[in-house]
């Protein structure tokens, strides 16, 4: 029997576990780590925390594994959060803190963009001009940091994504892989390769960043500092969601997954041809076995958060407790609620939108703004997949996964009015899993796709209850409750 080890490193944890091929976790281990917020809007992570965390994870686990007998340890695989940026030195040394996926502060960057410059960028990376790719925020710090800039020109600064500090660190080597690159605004999606265009209007020198490679490519050995005795390679690496759409086995074209957690990302596997849709992104997928895979991709900022902001208010005890009070009603009563609490993402792509109730009565309780709030995350969900239809291809059928999927109503709801079928994914971190099964296949674990794409199992499937009419009626109200949530004041 041969073993996988792979980490998630995360927004707010690193976790580690070590996988059977037969895709059983055998071990884990978490360590969350610090949120830093300097200013408003700023959020950043400690990259030096962060790395020590790798290391004491896989250590706790290999502990654990030797404690239960032990084995042949194949491979190890990486998941992490995406668009986080972190500058380095040759010696692997974080020269500042890791600036967050979350931080708004390449505002100005961007803002000083021309309309044909974005659209520049947009055609030639697939995704809308904004602040939270890494290209921004590495512009950012090396035009407000005049060290940081001489060290750059000079070929003394590394930077990317997480996963590319991760494996310097642990390998020594310098890549990154295409799933992460995608996410820069920097990569052109055709070539696979650093946009010269784009690193110039960025400011950004390409000797500065890693070289992209396929997601199953050996992105060099590691012994975890000195942990194992024997090097392994590392040889799965991915962008937290493509990781998820992986292990989901969504390999075929039209294939859609939908990750519920804070916040949502619903993905679309476009194959080897380039989609290009209005209000939503062209990313790249993943890359293995000598083939490109890539996707349509919307990412909403407040999917379950939105619940998150009843029991802040006192609405909810317990977040569980939405479903109970969702399903006794018969329907909304015309109540909705748009979380716009940080703006509209895609496809509406309004930051001045404010978060908004309406359609309230006297009658109205507190199990009308729970039912909203649950309602909410699957009308954005159903806006993506629109637009995905666009394309022509929409899903048959929804692979969801993420702790709200535990929600049986979120779950039918999700049904009824996007009118396919959800199949809910049986187990948690499925970032986690998904590197740990491109790394077996990086490492001949497993022989194709397919093969990964068996260990993938169900927890539940809901078929649509409520029929079309049903469903466009619903969307027809979240609609106008979108446009009162764009108004601006004295509008």
């Amino acid at each position: 029997m041969r073993y996988i080890l792979a980490i998630d490193q995360s927004t707010s944890a690193t976790k580690a576990a070590i996988l059977s091929e037969e895709g059983e976790q055998v071990c884990s281990a978490s360590l969350r780590h610090r949120q830093i917020y300097p200013k408003p809007g700023w959020v950043e992570h400690d990259a030096q925390e962060i790395y020590q965390n790798v290391l004491q994870t896989c250590g706790q686990v290999l502990e654990h594994f030797e404690a239960q007998g032990g084995g042949e340890l194949a491979a190890m695989g990486i998941s992490n959060q995406r668009e986080t940026v972190v500058l380095w030195d040759q010696a692997g040394r974080p020269v500042g803190n890791a600036v967050v996926w979350q931080d708004s502060r390449a505002q100005s960057v961007t803002d000083a963009f021309t309309k044909e410059q974005a659209d520049l960028v947009r055609s030639r990376t697939g995704l809308k001009l904004s602040p939270l790719f890494g290209g921004a925020k590495i512009a950012y710090l090396l035009q407000g940091d005049k060290a940081l800039r001489e060290m750059a020109d000079a070929g003394k600064l590394m930077g990317g994504t997480v996963d590319a500090y991760l494996c310097y660190r642990l390998t020594g080597e310098f890549k990154t892989d295409y799933s992460n690159a995608s996410r820069t605004q920097l990569m052109n999606l055709e070539a696979l390769a650093w946009d010269e265009d784009c690193l110039k209007l960025f400011g950004i020198p390409k000797e500065m960043l890693p070289r992209p490679v396929p997601s199953d490519s050996v992105f060099g050995y590691t012994t975890l500092g000195g942990r194992l005795k024997a090097p392994i390679p590392v040889c799965g690496v991915l962008g937290d969601s493509h990781a998820a759409m992986f292990a989901q086995g969504c390999h075929g074209v039209g294939d859609t997954k939908a990750t519920y957690g804070t916040g949502s990302s619903i993905m679309q596997n476009t194959g080897g041809e380039l989609k290009w849709v209005e209000g939503i992104s062209t990313t790249m997928a993943y890359a293995c076995g000598g083939k490109v895979y890539y996707a349509l991709e919307g990412n909403i900022s407040h999917a379950a958060d939105t619940v998150s902001f009843l029991l802040d208010l006192g609405v909810l005890k317990d977040a569980a407790d939405s479903e109970e009070m969702a399903r006794a009603l018969s329907g909304n009563d015309g109540v909705y609620l748009v979380p716009a609490f940080t703006g509209l993402g895609p496809p509406w792509w309004d930051a001045h939108a404010r978060a908004l109730i309406c359609g309230i009565s006297r009658d109205t309780g507190a199990g009308h703004l729970a039912r909203a709030a649950l309602e909410a995350i699957a009308y954005q969900v159903e806006d993506i997949l629109g637009c995905m239809a666009q394309a022509g291809l929409r899903p048959t059928q929804l692979k969801t996964d993420g702790g709200p999927t535990a929600n049986g109503f979120l779950m039918q709801f999700q049904a009824d009015v996007s009118q396919v079928p959800v199949d809910v994914a049986d187990g948690s971190n499925l970032s986690l899993r998904g590197a740990a099964l491109l790394a077996a296949l990086g490492a001949g674990v497993l022989k194709d796709e397919a093969e990964a794409a068996a260990l993938r199992h169900s927890a539940g499937r809901y078929a649509p209850k409520a029929d079309a009419e049903s469903a466009a009626k619903w969307m027809e109200g979240w609609h106008g409750a979108v446009q009162r949530a764009t108004l601006r004041p004295g509008q």
